[in-house]
């Protein structure tokens, strides 16, 4: 039964856009670069315009070593090539739970007036 539902649960989940990697990559928080998810401030958008780099200097904000991809080999045999970039340190996971409850009655009032105009007096002081 547990699995079943576990299952259920997997496939009734929605689409998930966002990851933390640069934030893990760079040691910040996400509202460093976003006001609200998924806007970026401006320096979000700077970032995004350089690449996805932090400006000037972007070794001494990286807190966790990236891996490189490729032998470092292979790049003195072939130094003309494109050497392949860079991932993250830590795997790219990040997990956001987003709730919403919603309890419809099924007793709904049947608010009659019937003809509200005779139910009024003639003269109210």
């Amino acid at each position: 039964m547990i699995l079943l539902s576990l299952l259920l649960l997997i496939l009734m989940c929605g689409t998930s856009y966002a990851i933390p990697a640069f934030s893990r990559q760079y040691g910040t928080s996400c509202s460093t670069c976003h006001i609200d998810f998924p806007k970026l401030n401006d320096f979000g958008k700077a970032f995004k315009d350089a690449g996805f780099k932090f400006p000037k200097d972007d070794e001494s904000f990286i807190k966790i070593p990236p891996i490189m991809l490729g032998a470092p080999a292979n790049k003195e045999l072939w130094p003309r090539t494109i050497w392949p970039g860079t991932i993250p340190g830590l795997p790219p996971i990040g997990l956001r739970f987003n709730t919403f409850f919603q309890v419809v009655s099924k007793n709904r009032n049947n608010f009659n007036t019937g003809n509200l105009a005779t139910r009024l007096p003639a003269r109210a002081f």
